[in-house]
């Protein structure tokens, strides 16, 4: 079928084809189109609806997550006024179920799977890409905002930056820097070994998980670093990847693809990057690798202080 009706909700998923099936959307009560797919659509086709396209491919460079807020606002002005809404991108599959799913997981504070789920019972065959996929996880995890304080958004257009700047040999330029001094309060600092300079906190630190079968690897088992304290970081990890701070933004605004790092302090060596991507000793691969050296630092475990 060219078209299928979301359970709960007034919302239709489909194909371009289902825009010719007027008869079928008007039987539907549709009153809304919103359109995922690039090109021009056929003016005629939607012009007894309210109509937005979103210009986007099925491709996995796709940002999809920027969209969400405007497809989330458009797909709930239709159902709060009452409307219904088809949204739809050329196989009714990947683009459209995505959007949808990203409006469900929003308005339900619910999972990627849960959403997923429901609107599969509708069209089995909603499959949003891989790379759609990881977006909509990162949605979830960022608590259904999109913004460039977002740490997974940031995160994931930094490493899509860094793929597409280094396959043509060049260095992307980091539009974010993390402060190496919170502003409120955050459980983890990292200090340079020699002098104690602040370096990074919890929130610029990216988790990365090692690759090993080991039960003493897995995600649950940490390291420790004092008396019921555990580190960040697995014992087979020698590096902490982190978010670009902003004593980094001379070094990494040279243009270089690779390069050191010195404590901005004391000068003294305590880590590198490669825009490329860095592989842990853990296994694990992280795109951009900006790491520090876990023997050069130490990992401070920070407590709120007492009202």
């Amino acid at each position: 079928m060219a078209m299928h009706k979301v359970p709960g909700y007034n919302i239709y998923i489909g194909t371009l084809f289902a825009l010719q099936g007027q008869k079928a959307l008007a039987d539907a009560g549709v009153t809304h189109v919103l359109s995922a797919l690039r090109g021009s659509i056929d003016e005629r086709l939607v012009s007894s609806f309210e109509h937005m396209q979103i210009q986007v491919d099925d491709d996995d460079d796709e940002d999809m997550l920027q969209y969400f807020n405007r497809s989330n606002a458009f797909i709930e002005e239709a159902l709060s006024s009452g409307g219904t809404i088809l949204v739809h991108c050329i196989a009714g599959i990947s683009r459209s179920s995505t959007l949808i799913i990203a409006y469900i997981m929003q308005d339900r504070r619910i999972s990627l799977e849960e959403a997923w789920s429901l609107v599969q019972e509708g069209r089995p065959i909603a499959n949003p890409n891989d790379s759609f996929k990881e977006q909509l996880a990162i949605y979830e995890q960022d608590g259904f905002v999109v913004s460039e304080s977002s740490p997974g958004y940031r995160r994931w257009k930094l490493k899509k930056e860094a793929e597409l700047a280094t396959a043509s040999g060049t260095a992307p330029l980091p539009k974010v820097y993390s402060e190496e001094k919170a502003a409120g309060n955050s459980s983890v600092e990292l200090r340079c070994k020699k002098c104690r300079c602040p370096l990074a906190q919890s929130s610029a630190i990216i988790p990365h998980l090692p690759h090993s079968t080991s039960s003493k690897y897995e995600p649950g088992y940490k390291s420790k670093i004092g008396p019921g304290m555990e580190s960040v970081l697995a014992p087979s990890c020698m590096h902490y990847f982190l978010d670009p701070v902003r004593w980094m933004k001379s070094e990494l605004e040279k243009g270089e693809l690779d390069g050191k790092f010195d404590c901005p302090k004391c000068q003294t060596k305590i880590g590198s990057y490669r825009w490329q991507g860095m592989k842990c000793t853990c296994g694990a691969w992280v795109t951009p690798g900006i790491s520090i050296q876990r023997g050069r630092v130490d990992e401070i475990r920070k407590f709120a202080a007492n009202a």
